[in-house]
């Protein structure tokens, strides 16, 4: 679009305002994915972090031949796991969708116990992304043998 037998020196308008909206519309097909992704990025975390911290409070019991406790409290929206030494608070992308055993104080805090025989209260953990289309997972402890077993669940 010049004068003939000049060579080009740029990009038009057009060409230009043409490549921006070819990038808006692959960032709106990709974004979403993208946060999809890092929620269940996130979700994975803290079912490695949970059974992780199971498995460790059971063998803790048996070495030291004294009963462990694992606390599932619940404070203003935030959930975490307390124990003997630490806590690990949940992200806000990931939640527990639902919990069986242990024993439940009017509060709503869950206890967990690991007994020095191996075996303990038992407990059923599912953990799913904040999000509707999020990963779920059922982290469980095994009530006789204290085992920590987890796998890809539908929310409860």
């Amino acid at each position: 679009m010049g004068r003939a037998g000049a060579t080009p020196r740029g990009f038009t308008l057009l060409e230009l305002v043409v490549v921006m909206l070819i990038l808006a519309l692959a960032a709106t097909l990709v974004l979403p994915n993208v946060s999809r992704g890092l929620r269940s990025t996130a979700v994975r975390k803290v079912v490695r972090e949970t059974a992780a911290l199971m498995t460790h409070l059971r063998q803790e019991a048996l070495r030291e031949g004294s009963i462990k406790e694992l606390v599932i409290a619940s404070e203003a929206g935030r959930e975490e796991l307390v124990w003997e030494g630490g806590r690990f608070e949940i992200p806000e992308q990931a939640r527990f969708a639902g919990i069986e055993g242990g024993w439940q104080d009017a509060d709503g805090t869950v206890h967990v116990l690991f007994y020095p025989s191996g075996g303990g209260t038992g407990v059923r953990l599912w953990l799913e992304g904040s999000g509707a289309d999020g990963p779920s997972f059922l982290v469980s402890a095994d009530p006789l043998l204290g085992t920590v077993k987890v796998e890809r669940a539908q929310a409860q």
